[in-house]
Order: C-alpha cells, then structure tokens, then sequence
C-alpha cells in the first residue's frame, strides 16, 4: 500500500511529466508491435482425441478432408434440379467455385439429389486449414456463387465452417455497445462527466496496451487470434471496475478536505491494492484454463490473462496522472454525492448482525441457482440455431427437409490400411457392421486416398449435430461397432469430422471440472 501511495502522489504531483512519459511509452509499444508483432495461425488440435486422430491421417493421406469446408444447397421451387437448364447453371458455378484461390475439391454437381428431386447437396472442400481461414474466403465463395446462379431463378444457400468465417463482425458491436452503457451509467453514477471521462479513458487505455501487448506476445507464447476478443471483453469489464474504484475513492477523500496527491496516494493504497488482488485473483483464474489439456483453450487464458495485468497497471499508473490532470473538475460539487450509502449501511448491518442465519440462506440460494449445472450437457450449437435471415439457417433447413436433420453432420471415418493386405475386404465388413447400428441413417462405401494409405467412410446418423443420441451413436461407434468389426485385422478406425470433434471438444472440457 505505501508503495502505491507514493508511485499516485508522485504521478499526480508531476502529472505533465508523466503524461508525456505515459505517451512514449505508449507509442514506443505501438511502433514495437507494428514492425515485430503479428498474430500466429491458431492451433486448434485437441490432443490424445480420436477426431484428433483422423484429421491427423486426413493431414497425411487426404489433405482435402482436413481443410475448411462449405456445404451448398441449391434448389428450385419447380420442376427439377436436374432439369438441363438446371444442370447447367449449378456446373458453370462450380466451375467458377474450382478456380477459386484454396479449393482442393468440388463435389459432384448431381451426385446427392433430394427425393423428390428440388434439392442438390454438393460439398466444396479447401485445401487451406481451418486455422487459416479468413473471413474473405467465405465472402468471395458466397459472392461467387450467388452471382452464377441466382440470375436463373435458382436459390443457393451455404454453410460450414468457410461461411461462418465469413459471417464474423469486423465492427466490434458488442463491445462499442457496452462503452455507450458505461459512458451513461458512470455519469449517473459521479454525476460528473469528468469522472465518468477519467473513469473509461484509463479503462480503455489499459484495454489498448493489453492489445499491444498481445500483439508482441502473440508469437513467441503462440496465442490465438481470439485471444484478443477475449481480452477486450474481459479489459474493459475489469478496467472500467478497477478505474470506477479508484476514482470513487478519489472523490471521498478529495471531499474529505484532502488534496489531490494526498487523496490520490490514498486511493491508490486503499482501492488500488484491492485492484492489485483482484486482478491477481482473476489472472491465476483465467490462466486455469491451461489445467484443460487444450492448447488453444489454456493459450486463451494466458492472454487473456495479459489483458487484464494491462488493465491492472493502467489503474495504478495512467489514472493517477489524469486526476492530476483533471483535478479541478474531479472534486464533487456536493460533498453528500459521495457520502456512503445509508440504505447499503442498513443492510451491511442486517447481514453481519446474524452471519450465520444469513450464510445458510444465502447458500441455500446459491445452490438452488446452481442446480442446473448438475445436468448441463456441453456441446457445440449446430446450424439449427441460427437465426432464419442467415443463409447457414436456410442451408441447415433445407438439408434437414430433403435428407434428413443428420446430412447437417455426416461422421468421417479415417481408416488406416497401410498395414492391410486384405484392405477391400476388411473395409466391406466394417462397412456393413457400421450399417447394422441403429441410429445410422445411411452409409457412403470407403473411398481410397491416392496414396492407398488409408479409407474414409462417410457416415450419415439419423439425428442433427447437437441432438444427445448423435452423441450417443459416436460412443456406440467408438466403444463397440468398429472395435468389434475390426477385431482381428490390421485395420485402426477413427470417428472423426466437424460433429465428433465438437463432441471431443465438450468431453474433454468437462472432465476437468470438477
């Protein structure tokens, strides 16, 4: 605390001065990340996971099945898909699709008609990785697309992970909504457009150093490119509640009778060693993350981590030298603005006067809250959720009318035969056991590598991606069928694809909560 108390009243003392040190600091930082920073691709391996397994043969063997990929819908409200007028226009689009820049592969055109012969299903599969991926190649294929066929009457619609690149923000909206929140709510607050002012700008100055130091960090710690979302988030909810600390306490003790650096220097030893804990504690929390065996997850919590020590540093350093700054306008005009809250009073001495009578109701309260995490189940949303505007939604409906609501997740299953002398056989087998289980809808026969090294059997379930019994099928699959179909031979099966490693995802997330 009194290491605190006189880094405040030295800064508030000498405010110019620190304001200019503040500033090349600040640019010094800046000018640092913009010649030597630089975001490294994201790694989203889920090591030791099956589905970790089979995109590690599909990387090897077939380099198409372990790249982005985008599943188009095309369909006509009369006659046939297959009508030649129809045919046409879907093959000059996917031809135009093929040249596009990362594209590996392009389904048949007609290969997967609807029944009742409205709706073609064809996957489009980039040789570029998922981590890779940027939100333009998803804006260019939808474009593409969209411009070949809708002139002829036809609809298109889209999904997969390349469109949902495409359908990420550049505007961070969230965030500017919540700073018009928090510039409204401190000044209601203060009363004081200056404290509200002094309050957000060292918040937001925290939150720009923290992106600074991501940016510098983000290469040699290996960080992901969302670990920056996160820290804004998390920056600006802590900054503005470390910042509103201070000030508040600023304005007590300046009320008080206190000058400037006087009341300064004991904010900073009082709420600022508050901040110093809390941001403590949260940074140890979030870097828990790292304890889940993921590395793009426990990565996240370190920079997110980052985020916060900025926000932290920020409160004990930069709002110092703007109540230096803007001390005349800080003090309350009416000292009973910043009197202590009778009605809070009342009710802190309500609590402590039974502590225990209030810490049996107030836990009974807290379990009760808390009875729902009992039976959550973790999972990644499907396409089913989006909201109807988005062509993903549309796409997912279409699909699930036509083929069923499991075509919106087919399994990929990597089978590795490089040790097999017996492989079409063996794979026949396996075919027929995996057709056998209940709740597979259809299965697509093994299809070689070029390399022969390895098969993948295309599997459709009969229930949507997030639907528990598709869960459910990937642990019969796992845990029975293909070990049993298997059994005996030099075959080694993996159930990989986007719906089993979302599963993995979960899994592997759960147990390690306790």
């Amino acid at each position: 605390s009194l290491f605190l108390a006189r880094i405040a009243r030295a800064l508030t003392r000498h405010w110019k001065r620190s304001l200019v040190a503040a500033l090349v600091v600040l640019f010094g930082l800046g000018a640092f990340a913009g010649a030597f920073g630089g975001m490294p691709a994201d790694d989203f391996e889920i090591p030791g996971t099956e589905s970790q397994k089979a995109l590690d043969l599909f990387r090897d063997h077939a380099p198409a099945l372990a790249g982005g990929e985008a599943n188009v819908v095309f369909s006509v409200d009369e006659g046939a898909i297959t009508d030649p007028a129809n045919e046409k226009v879907i093959r000059g689009a996917l031809d135009q699709v093929s040249a596009l820049p990362g594209v590996a592969q392009v389904g048949d055109p007609l290969g997967t008609v609807s029944p009742d012969g409205r709706v073609a299903l064809v996957d489009v599969r980039y040789a570029t990785d998922i981590a890779d991926l940027e939100p333009s190649d998803g804006r260019t294929l939808e474009t593409t697309l969209r411009s070949a066929v809708e002139p002829s009457g036809m609809g298109v619609e889209m999904r997969g992970t390349v469109i949902d690149f495409a359908a990420e923000q550049d505007v961070p909206v969230g965030e500017l909504i919540g700073v018009a929140l928090a510039i409204i709510l401190l000044t209601m607050l203060f009363r004081s457009f200056s404290a509200m002012a002094a309050t957000l700008v060292g918040a937001l100055i925290g939150v720009g150093v923290g992106q600074l130091l991501l940016q510098v960090l983000a290469k040699p710690l290996g960080l992901p490119e969302f670990a920056t979302t996160i820290a804004v988030m998390l920056g600006l909810g802590a900054g503005i509640d470390y910042a509103l600390l201070v000030i508040a306490r600023y304005r007590e003790q300046v009320a008080a009778g206190d000058s400037p650096a006087d009341a300064s220097a004991k904010a900073a030893a009082t709420s600022g060693a508050s901040v110093v804990a809390a941001g403590l504690i949260v940074m140890v929390a979030i870097a828990g993350l790292l304890a889940i065996g993921i590395p793009l997850i426990g990565k996240m919590g370190i920079g997110a981590a980052i985020g916060i020590a900025a926000v932290v540093v920020s409160s004990l350093t930069v709002l110092p030298i703007m109540i230096g700054a803007l001390a005349r306008w800080l003090k309350p005009r009416k000292p009973e603005h910043v009197l202590p809250s009778r009605r809070f009073g009342r009710w802190g001495e309500i609590i402590t006067a039974r502590p225990w009578v209030t810490i049996l109701i107030g836990g009974l309260v807290m379990v009760l809250l808390a009875l729902p995490v009992s039976t959550m189940r973790l999972g990644q949303p499907d396409d089913g959720n989006q909201p109807a505007s988005k062509t993903q939604r549309q796409a997912y409906d279409q699909v699930s009318a036509a083929f069923g609501p499991g075509s919106n997740g087919p399994f990929l299953i990597a089978v590795d035969t490089s040790r097999s002398a017996d492989a079409a056989a063996q794979l026949t087998t396996l075919e027929e056991a995996l057709r056998g289980t209940e709740g597979v809808a259809a299965v697509v026969p093994a299809m070689p590598s070029a390399d022969g090294a390895m098969a993948t059997i295309t599997l459709i379930p009969t229930t949507s991606p997030q639907d528990e019994e598709t869960a459910d099928l990937v642990h019969t699959l796992r845990d029975d069928t293909i070990p049993s179909a298997i059994a005996g031979t030099p075959l080694q099966a993996y159930v990989g694809g986007a719906t089993a490693g979302f599963l993995d995802f979960s899994e592997k997330v759960s147990s390690r909560l306790p």
